[in-house]
């Protein structure tokens, strides 16, 4: 991702090109799916790109080039975007309407609107998702044990996304995946959760079910 958004000659001309060549490929597999008849809803997590440090390395190290060696501590420059991802980066409107790539949000308690409560992007999170969902400092089981821990990543937020996509189709059986999709990003957010006059739209399962 890093590579076909922010990199440089030969890298990033690799990267999008790859990205191109493997984002079609799936593409094509899931119009197939479409048209056997298959009705279906790709939640997928957008990624935690944004934020890192990276540098450029010898393509013998890694394929385009370049190596993620840290965390940018003042959240100035790495902003990555959902549509350098696999699934971001499709295009066929009959396609994407079946896919909702997740972003995840934070808690912003300096915001007045909502009392300090309001949402805004987690540093690490990927930008330009459909939707976003809690995903920092979530509170969940730790790989490998039944110890509980407290985690943070997109991979938090997309299956908050995925059980209220669940509610709507428990509460509407007869729904298509467009139309579920549809529900999800239209109920997200609301216009107290607004950062420089940006909306992050955070999802909301009440207003999603009662839609």
């Amino acid at each position: 991702m890093y590579a076909a958004e922010h990199g440089t000659g030969e890298r990033k001309a690799k990267a999008q090109e790859a990205l191109a060549d493997y984002s079609g490929a799936m593409c094509r597999f899931l119009k197939d799916a479409i048209s056997f008849g298959y009705d279906f809803l790709l939640v997928k997590a957008a990624g935690n790109e944004s934020n890192d440090y990276w540098e450029e390395v010898s393509f013998d190290e890694d394929p385009f080039g370049y190596k993620k060696v840290g965390v940018e501590p003042d959240r100035s420059t790495t902003v990555c975007h959902a549509r350098f991802d696999l699934l971001g980066a499709i295009e066929d409107p009959q396609v994407r309407s079946r896919i909702v790539m997740v972003g995840a949000a934070r808690q912003d308690y300096t915001l007045p609107q909502l009392g300090g409560t309001g949402y805004d992007y987690a540093p690490f999170s990927v930008r330009g998702a459909d939707v976003y969902a809690p995903g920092q400092d979530v509170l969940s089981i730790a790989p490998g044990t039944t110890q509980t821990a407290v985690d943070s990543g997109t991979s938090f937020a997309a299956p908050i996304v995925t059980g209220v996509a669940g509610l709507i189709w428990a509460a509407n059986p007869e729904l298509s995946a467009p139309q579920v999709k549809q529900i999800l990003c239209a109920c997200a957010g609301n216009p107290e959760t607004l950062q420089a006059g940006e909306r992050i739209t955070v999802v909301d399962a009440a207003a999603a079910v009662r839609a």
